[in-house]
């Protein structure tokens, strides 16, 4: 009834490191605070084993509900400085017209897609390794500017070869 996946990685010598959970924990239910603390308890004690010293998570959970709050309080949880995840996601209906599609997105965001369409900006889809590598020169160019955190190019690489992606 709940289920985590965690990354590590170890950085000091030793091998002492952090933890990650993407999207974690998954829960069948927030108010089933019984199988989220066997399920931390769990993570807790395989990590300690596995000389990491800390656990970040970004459940999917609500930002703004009261069954979230008392569970993040009974794990005893604190927020982090920042989010590795974006807290949003915005699901593009691909059967409407472009026009219905534009007229439903934010209007900063529907401005950008103007100047990029009058700076000759194409998108295109791909799934050969050498689009992931294209990919990643621009997307590492938006990271310097914007000064955001990324992966590394072999994280993208996996997704593709892994997950069957498509590059765009």
């Amino acid at each position: 009834r709940a289920a985590i996946q965690i990354l590590h990685r170890s950085l000091l010598p030793g091998g002492i490191g952090w933890a990650y959970a993407p999207r974690g924990p998954a829960l069948a239910a927030l108010a089933d605070s019984v199988a989220a603390e066997r399920l931390m308890e769990r993570a807790r004690a395989e990590l300690l084993r596995r000389r990491i010293l800390a656990l970040r998570l970004d459940p999917e959970w609500e930002l703004n509900s009261p069954s979230a709050e008392a569970l993040r309080r009974r794990l005893r949880l604190r927020p982090a400085r920042f989010d590795i995840q974006h807290r949003q996601t915005w699901l593009v209906e691909l059967g409407s017209t472009s026009q219905t599609t534009m007229a439903a997105l934010p209007a900063s965001t529907r401005r950008n897609v103007r100047i990029a369409e009058r700076a000759g900006i194409e998108v295109s889809a791909g799934r050969d390794p050498h689009d992931v590598e294209r990919f990643y020169q621009l997307h590492l160019e938006t990271v310097r500017r914007q000064d955001f955190q990324t992966r590394p190019l072999s994280y993208y690489q996996a997704t593709l070869e892994e997950l069957g992606a498509v590059a765009f």
